[in-house]
This record gives C-alpha cells, structure tokens and sequence, in this order.
C-alpha cells in the first residue's frame, strides 16, 4: 500500500512537471514529549517518505527535503483560520512554502492580536507561583520583541500564549472581533 500510494504522488508529480517538497525527519530531537516522538518515529510515516523519495529519485523527479519545525502550528494560525484548511493541510502548505524558499511572516491579524496576548498574559502574573511566572515572562519577552526574535521563536510563544489565556484555534478565525472587543477567555 505504501509503494501504491508513493508511486501514485510521484506519477502525479511527473504528470505536472513539478518536485516534491517533504519532511526531512534526519534530525534528532530529545525531550520533545510524547507526540513528536511518536509523530517522528512513526515506522508509516517514515515508511511512506521513504518510499516517496525512493520513488521520486528513480523517476527523476526532483525532491526537497525541509525542516518541519512549527510547521503545523504556523500552519493552524496562519492558513487554517484563514483559508478554511485543516490543521494538517495547512501544515502541508507551510513545508511547500518552505520548500519552495519562502519565509514565514506574521500577518498584520496576528500583529494586532500581540498587545492582546501581552496584556492578558501580564494580568495573570500576580496569581503565579514561581515557576508559571519565569514560564510567563519568557513569553512576554518574547512576544514584545517579536521583530527582534526568529520566527520560529515567536510561533511557539504566540501558540504557547494562546494556550496560557485559553484561546482556541478556530475562535482566531474573527481576530479583529478578538482584539477590538478584547474577547479573550477570563481567568
């Protein structure tokens, strides 16, 4: 089933003219929890991009291999909401996009939603223990400085801020009711 479906992408591929982007996974990643273990060490998984690049070499179709970090959350707040995608699908467009050497900027929606977030974030500081306020004020830094910060730095503080306020993927989807109502979830 494997070598049906990795030779069906690259005949599709081949018809069209066009390479393949996909994950590279010859990376290491310790103490990365429980899903991306599972997700990078997923025999099908690795099977099938095995397969795919085995495939695509032997029928002379171009293949890239890109990083796939924060690919799935820049996927779910940039593209997702925006363009009615599912999370995985929009993971997919990040890495085509990558593969075809594009950087990931953060919307003008997204830029607006910050102040929300670092105000949010700062209210709940008081109420803290020590060690979810050093959690905290990483994040704030990082999103105060989010010009100054690689990109993929500034994924995970947004994704990891939402989820300190409560908000959840699909309520992005109306971001200006977010930030010009202020609806984010009370604590």
């Amino acid at each position: 089933l494997i070598g049906e479906v990795a030779k069906e992408i690259v005949l599709i591929a081949l018809a069209k003219g066009k390479g393949l982007v996909i994950e590279s996974l010859n990376f290491v990643k310790k103490n990365k929890g429980k899903q991306f273990n599972r997700m990078s060490h997923n025999f099908v998984y690795r099977s099938l991009l095995e397969a795919i690049e085995r495939r695509a070499i032997r029928c002379g179709v171009a293949i890239k291999k890109v990083h796939p970090a924060y690919t799935s959350i820049i996927g779910k707040y940039k593209y997702a909401t925006s363009y009615g995608l599912s999370f995985h699908q929009a993971a997919a467009l990040v890495i085509a996009r990558r593969g075809l050497g594009f950087r990931e900027r953060i919307p003008k929606k997204i830029q607006r939603l910050i102040s929300v977030l670092v105000s949010k974030l700062s209210s709940l500081l008081p109420a803290l223990e020590a060690k979810g306020k050093r959690e905290v004020l990483r994040l704030l830094s990082k999103l105060k400085n989010w010009r100054s910060i690689h990109s993929w730095s500034f994924w995970y503080a947004f994704n990891q801020a939402l989820r300190k306020v409560g908000v959840k993927p699909w309520l992005l989807r109306d971001i200006n009711l977010l930030v010009n109502k202020r609806i984010l979830p009370a604590h």
